[in-house]
């Protein structure tokens, strides 16, 4: 959930390093992406033998694409909650931001 947040930071800081440090940040962040990704497998692998599955048949493919769905769908659901978050808040934000403007134009007025 972090890796965006961490990529982003990464991207920002590539633009003052030499091209050399840059292919080995991107080197780097790379192999930090394949690892995590085979960290994910191991786990989804491990999850449809403890359902009891065996590796090899049909019904474990199964399993493991069924569950790598559910993940990806659990994941799609935090960043659209957190997308919903943000954006309840802009909107309180900027509604109170109204209101205040509305406060003071009447104060000037006399309202």
């Amino acid at each position: 959930m972090r890796f965006p947040f961490i990529a982003l930071g990464l991207l920002l800081l590539t633009s003052c390093v030499s091209p050399e440090r840059h292919g080995a940040i991107r080197t780097r962040e790379a192999e930090h992406q394949q690892q995590q990704a085979e960290t994910l497998r191991t786990a989804i692998q491990n999850q449809c033998v403890a359902y009891g599955y065996r590796p090899g048949t049909d019904a474990f493919a199964s399993c493991v694409e069924a569950e790598y769905d559910r993940q990806q769908a659990g994941v799609r659901q935090a960043i659209q909650a957190q997308h919903d978050q943000r954006a309840n808040a802009a909107s309180h934000d900027c509604l109170s931001g109204i209101q205040q403007a509305c406060w003071e134009l009447r104060n000037l007025r006399g309202y």
